[in-house]
């Protein structure tokens, strides 16, 4: 049931569910699909900015992750997370009202 990965969020659950649905098993290769339609779509081609641990089922807090905690986190038993930098939404621009070259708003 190979099939070329769908290029939005929406389509990408819509597959994901047919696939549940259908009751067989998924091809590695078509998980990996949509794990990369999530990603670019949902976080672009941004790197994260931060990657933090914690040790597994606590509530300590989030420390800095070196990279051979991210490489062993299983063997370490942490919970990694990685922060990214979301771009900041762009203000609507204001429509002026003019009266003798003067703004009256």
């Amino acid at each position: 049931m190979t099939t070329v990965a769908p290029e939005t969020v929406a389509a990408t659950v819509r597959a994901m569910r047919r696939a549940g649905a259908a009751g067989e098993p998924v091809p590695a290769a078509e998980v990996a699909a949509w794990a990369r339609t999530f990603m670019v779509q949902l976080y672009g081609l941004q790197k994260p900015v931060r990657i933090e641990c914690r040790p597994l089922y606590s509530v300590e807090p989030w420390v800095k992750a070196e990279d051979a905690d991210v490489v062993h986190a299983r063997r370490r038993k942490l919970d990694i997370r990685a922060l990214y930098l979301h771009p900041k939404p762009d203000k609507p621009g204001k429509a002026h009202r003019f009266k003798n070259d003067v703004c009256q708003d």
